[in-house]
């Protein structure tokens, strides 16, 4: 007479008389010889047909149920170590890597929010920055100062001649009449007296020349009138021509005597 055979590993037989051996359905598993059933998978393992034991969900998917035939793979933004019954979303400043195994910090100039479900970092706006591998939520504002584009990973100084008085993407050429003579400027200053610009955007004023003047923040210079002259640059208001001396014209730089049997009266604009 034959003798029975026992069913190997993986395989069982769970009736009398029976002629073969039937392998472990997927989600269960038998680890000895001779099985007549077979056993189940924990959850957070599954295990395919006539298998000898289970197999621990890999690093990316998830098992939440017993007598699993197979994991479910994270959904998008989300990760999980193996034997996971869950899986999480990244924490803000992380984004999920490609096989969706652990989260990475986002790369200067870019962000997620908080619990983002991201696979990759947004772009920080105009005006705001991200100077690091971020581990916090949202990016950070530019100071007065400086601005930056989209994705910036640092701020830039406005040049002179420019400025910025808050956050922002663009710096603001000074009006006429005004300066920056340094970078990161968050206002422009008055041109003195004296002085004058009559560019938009520039870092110095010109001084007026002899013969003319100005008060501050000017963009032109004012001609000296008849009976006033300026000898020197970069003042402010013209001088009365002095007692015995006039001006008859404009600009004048210094003002003539009065002839031989005239006189005049200071601010003269001729002798009498």
């Amino acid at each position: 007479a034959r003798l029975c055979a026992e069913c190997p590993a993986g395989h069982f037989s769970g009736a009398a008389g029976s002629v073969s051996c039937a392998g472990c359905p997927a989600g269960k598993f038998t680890a000895v010889h001779g099985s007549t059933s077979c056993e189940v998978c924990n959850a957070t393992t599954f295990s395919t047909l006539a298998t000898v034991s289970c197999t621990d969900c890999p690093a990316g998917t998830y098992g939440n149920a017993a007598e699993a035939a197979n994991c479910v793979p994270c959904a998008s933004g989300k990760v999980s170590a193996a034997a996971s019954a869950t899986c999480a979303a990244c924490p803000c400043g992380k984004f999920a890597n490609t096989d969706q195994t652990s989260c990475a910090g986002c790369p200067p100039g870019r962000f997620t929010e908080s619990l983002s479900h991201a696979n990759d970092c947004d772009a920080c706006p105009p005006g705001k920055f991200s100077s690091d591998v971020s581990t916090e939520c949202g990016c950070q504002d530019c100071v007065a100062g400086k601005v930056s584009q989209m994705g910036a990973g640092e701020c830039s100084d406005c040049a002179k001649g420019k400025y910025h008085p808050s956050t922002g993407s663009a710096c603001t050429q000074c009006d006429r009449g005004k300066f920056a003579d340094w970078t990161g400027s968050t206002q422009c200053q008055h041109c003195p007296m004296g002085q004058f610009q009559s560019q938009v955007g520039y870092a110095t004023c010109e001084a007026c020349a002899p013969g003319w003047y100005s008060t501050t923040g000017q963009y032109e210079c004012i001609q000296c009138p008849e009976g006033k002259f300026s000898p020197i640059p970069v003042l402010d208001r013209c001088e009365d021509c002095t007692a015995g001396r006039y001006s008859n014209k404009f600009a004048t730089v210094e003002c003539d005597s009065c002839p031989a049997g005239k006189f005049s009266y200071p601010g003269a604009k001729h002798c009498g």
